[in-house]
């Protein structure tokens, strides 16, 4: 006699440490593309390649964030950084190394769930307003790069093709006239959606 039995199980995305050259703008935007679609997004850390990398306070706060791997995308030596922070280490600079191999992308959902729904803001009508603030803009500006380090980096092309998942979502241009409410309103932003998601 067979019996079928479902066994469920939590498993959380990887949590990813990048070093790159100082300077090095173009693997910059590669990381924080690859990062902004991803599920617990905002965990993923980037750090530059310089005097501070392995000062005794930069160990201590990568060893409070505990990624799970470190990508060396930099001319540091892979060994070095592994003995360093304890830490698994691909080299990001291998012929075929894909970033977005290690992700857990946001469209593996279908739908929102509805805790996350409850989460939106609402209008006079109580009807929920989705709105979500991004950065479509990749220029080398410095105010840029900080906008789509806080807020994720997206082509409007790039969200017709994740599903349901965001479906009715208007996703807005982060500038410096909304900017206040998406850093002080609680899920505004792109890589804060999908941090609460985690755990469940």
């Amino acid at each position: 006699m067979y019996r079928t039995e479902t066994i469920k199980t939590k498993i959380r995305p990887l949590k990813k440490l990048c070093v790159i050259e100082d300077n090095d703008i173009d693997r910059l935007i590669q990381i924080i593309r690859a990062y902004s679609v991803e599920i617990g997004s905002i965990l993923n850390i980037i750090l530059i390649n310089n005097d501070k990398l392995f000062l005794s306070n930069t160990i201590d706060f990568v060893n409070h964030h505990d990624p799970d791997i470190i990508i060396n995308f930099s001319d540091c030596d892979d060994n070095k950084l592994r003995i360093s922070f304890k830490t698994l280490v691909l080299n990001g600079k291998q012929e075929g190394f894909d970033l977005n191999q290690l992700a857990t992308p946001i469209e593996i959902l279908s739908n929102m769930p509805d805790f996350v729904k409850m989460m939106y803001e609402r209008d006079e009508e109580g009807e929920s307003i989705k709105s979500i603030y991004t950065n479509f803009d990749a220029s080398f500006s410095r105010d840029r790069l900080i906008h789509s380090l806080n807020f994720g980096l997206m082509g409007h092309d790039q969200w017709e093709e994740r599903g349901t998942l965001f479906e009715g979502t208007i996703f807005e241009q982060i500038n410096l006239d909304n900017i206040r409410g998406g850093v002080f309103g609680p899920y505004g932003r792109l890589l804060r959606i999908p941090i609460n998601l985690l755990g469940h």
